[in-house]
């Protein structure tokens, strides 16, 4: 996600060498969607995360298994299918990381459950 500033510009300035008859660099023909799209889903879940936060009911660990089991309060408007998954954002730990994990909980349920395996530095 960070990096794709990054590659928006490497990509204008690599394909100002080929002007074309053009006058301008061609790059600008095909980054205006992926732009576009790439900041739409940065603020669609910067708003998301400012209107509709998750409070966290309940975090737990096991031993065994190096898991971590996350209980977050479900909100009365949110819906989802068994097998979906949810991107976390835990602020503390970086602010501009989302990662994706599986629901491990039934729709019917109050709570959203993760059960997040310790594997890395997130």
């Amino acid at each position: 996600m960070l990096l794709f500033p990054i590659f928006l510009i490497a990509s204008f300035v690599h394909g100002a060498d080929g002007w074309v008859n053009f006058g301008f660099p061609t790059s600008v023909f095909f980054l205006p969607i992926p732009m576009l799209i790439y900041f739409a889903m940065i603020g669609r879940r910067i708003v998301r995360m400012k209107t509709s936060p998750f409070y966290v009911a309940d975090a737990s660990f096991s031993n065994q298994n190096n898991f971590m089991f996350l209980n977050l309060v479900k909100p009365k408007d949110y819906d989802f299918k068994p097998g979906q998954y949810a991107f976390i954002n835990i602020p503390e730990i970086s602010r501009f990381q989302w990662h994706p994990f599986s629901i491990a909980s039934s729709p019917n349920n109050d709570f959203m459950v993760f059960m997040i395996q310790n594997n890395g530095d997130y």
